[in-house]
């Protein structure tokens, strides 16, 4: 218990110190995903807490490589800046601290399988939207296949998909093997990792709320754009991008305990 503690506020404290010096997180959000850390240490050991950073880190490498040409690609479509805040570190780990408490509560495995899919769905979603934003083929909406702008909530280009692959495989395949996992709970992860993904185009799609200009046409994420208010042009009210990856962390987590219960 106690090594699992240290290890936790090692974690959080490499966490606010790099996050910070490369401004990738506001304070708060810093922070936050450092309680989480230390949260998810203690109560299931060291092991998932590192995993956790890993998956923070893979994002945050492929966000500081990728980063400009992320920009020029989505310039004027998202809300969000570059430095993510307390709302988006909620929304992408509370579906894995919940499952973390239960598996501390019950003991059962597929809670802490839950967990690992839920992190891994964050890791592949947002790895698969920062790739395939450089698709140099347009985005398609996945329900209507209609070409749609890059960065757009619900589009998916075959780089993205293709990325978001690789990302999963490779997790579930590493984590298999320092846990000691067989075969089919690795493939169970990176399953239901992929299925929480492919959820959250197709909520993205359908629920999340859009905007146009009124002034130049373009479709965004933003309630300002070219120094106007947007009009809503699609999805429902309220339902932000926060909300939609908070729900498909959770259904990430409820596909990885339904597949290990069914197999």
């Amino acid at each position: 218990m106690m090594i699992d503690l240290m290890i936790g506020i090692a974690l959080a404290a490499c966490i606010i110190l790099i996050t910070r010096i490369k401004k990738a997180l506001t304070w708060s959000a810093a922070f936050l995903a450092a309680g989480m850390l230390i949260f998810i240490s203690c109560l299931s050991g060291f092991w998932q807490a590192v995993f956790l950073v890993g998956m923070y880190m893979a994002v945050f490498l492929v966000d500081m490589f990728l980063g400009t040409k992320m920009e020029q690609a989505t310039k004027g479509i998202h809300e969000k800046g570059d430095i993510r805040n307390h709302k988006q570190i909620l929304a992408n780990g509370s579906a894995g601290c919940i499952c973390i408490l239960l598996y501390k509560i019950w003991g059962e495995p597929a809670f802490l399988i839950g967990y690992y899919a839920s992190i891994y769905e964050v890791m592949a979603d947002s790895i698969a939207s920062d790739v395939g934003v450089l698709s140099k083929k347009a985005p398609r909406d996945i329900c209507t296949w209609k070409k749609v702008s890059r960065g757009i909530s619900g589009g998916v280009s075959v780089l993205g998909i293709l990325a978001s692959v690789i990302a999963c495989s490779c997790a579930g395949i590493l984590t298999g093997m320092v846990l000691k996992w067989d075969g089919l709970v690795v493939l169970v992860v990176a399953a239901a990792a992929y299925l929480g993904m492919i959820a959250d185009s197709v909520i993205g799609s359908i629920f999340q709320e859009k905007y146009s200009c009124t002034v130049c046409g373009m479709q965004t994420e933003k309630k300002i754009h070219c120094g106007k208010k947007t009009v809503v042009s699609g999805g429902m009210r309220n339902i932000s991008n926060n909300v939609v990856n908070f729900i498909c962390t959770v259904l990430s987590s409820v596909f990885a305990y339904l597949l290990t219960i069914l197999v």
